[in-house]
């Protein structure tokens, strides 16, 4: 018996299995499976050591190398994979028909058909939950835009100045530009600004010049790329506002935070506009609601306004911290924001604004 466990491998397999046990529990056996160099040099020793010992001729050899180290368990695909070999070569000519059936009906029940049922279920969720509803804040703005009942087809597409909008952060787990009342305690102790995964009112912005440039309420004047524009915050009417101040919580980058008003203010209030790309068009000398990715950088410490996943205490309502980030990383979609509530009093919506 002890012969024919050989010939097929399974001795060493239990043994080294065995082995792996009783040692498993080690501090440094825990350290060896990080040992990334030095696995990868072991499994490399160890087969010409297994060749040689299928040939009957260094069994000792094959023993030895593979009663070093602790990444034993590791080996039990390669093993199982070279036992399926092994036996496809000595079974008869007769049984390889048989052999072939097996690796078929493996592959259907073990992998085809699981993927099958975890892509029918998703199939039928988005049939079912195709409606929009009060969680919806927490998806994209393009998947929601596919929801039904939602009021995106309703947005104006491209931005003008005096618009109502709001802000989509575009990175994992990003929510609405925000603010509230409520200031910080510590820093500027300006009104804050968060990001919010719930859509209320204290999301929206409106889009203005700079106090610089004059402005008729009474004619459209689009939004390009390139402007710089000052971000008012509809329900305190205060500037979205950045300064060399150190954020509350990541006080690597520049705290930012809603201040003055109309009249008061200065030009810390103002964000130029960088287009990254834009879903529905080549064409970047327009802002447009949904599909326009963009960056906010603020004109005078040319930092990026940025929301990462980094969460306020309770003082900030358990809200994403918004931040000024001093590192011009075109790539981080924590930098990237677009529009996903847009209205315009000026700009009715036709049919050709249809993203």
């Amino acid at each position: 018996m002890q012969s024919h466990l050989s010939l097929l491998g399974i001795r060493p397999l239990i043994w080294r299995i065995g082995h792996s046990r009783s040692i498993g529990g080690s501090g440094s056996a825990s350290r060896a499976y990080r040992l990334d160099s030095s696995l990868v040099g072991r499994l490399v020793r160890c087969r010409p050591g297994r060749c040689l010992y299928h040939r009957g001729s260094l069994e000792p050899v094959w023993r030895s190398q593979y009663s070093k180290g602790n990444e034993g368990v590791l080996h039990l695909p390669m093993y199982l994979l070279h036992l399926e070999m092994f036996l496809l070569i000595v079974l008869s000519p007769k049984r390889h028909i048989q052999y072939i059936k097996h690796w078929i009906a493996r592959i259907i029940c073990l992998i085809v058909i699981p993927i099958a049922v975890y892509m029918l279920s998703f199939a039928i969720h988005f049939a079912i939950l195709n409606r929009s509803g009060p969680g919806d804040a927490q998806m994209s703005s393009l998947f929601q835009a596919g929801l039904v009942g939602n009021s995106f087809d309703q947005n104006p597409l491209e931005l003008a100045y005096g618009s109502r909008v709001t802000f989509k952060n575009y990175g994992y787990g990003g929510g609405l530009l925000h603010s509230h009342i409520q200031t910080y305690p510590s820093g500027s102790e300006q009104q804050q600004v968060t990001c919010y995964h719930h859509k209320d009112g204290n999301n929206e912005w409106i889009v203005k010049k700079v106090r610089e440039e004059p402005y008729n309420p009474e004619v459209i004047e689009y939004v390009g790329n390139g402007d710089v524009v000052r971000l008012v915050h509809e329900a305190t009417q205060r500037n979205l506002h950045s300064h060399a101040i150190k954020a509350p919580i990541t006080m690597a980058q520049w705290e930012v935070s809603c201040y003055g008003n109309e009249t008061i203010g200065d030009l810390n209030d103002y964000w130029k506009i960088e287009v990254v790309d834009d879903i529905y068009s080549k064409n970047y000398s327009q802002i447009r609601s949904l599909t326009t990715r963009m960056r906010f950088r603020h004109s005078q410490l040319g930092c990026y306004l940025s929301a990462s996943n980094v969460i306020l205490p309770q003082w900030g309502f358990k809200q994403v911290e918004v931040v000024c980030d001093k590192r011009n990383r075109p790539d981080d979609q924590h930098t990237w924001w677009n529009i996903e509530q847009h209205y315009n009093p000026k700009r009715v919506y036709t049919s050709s604004d249809r993203v």
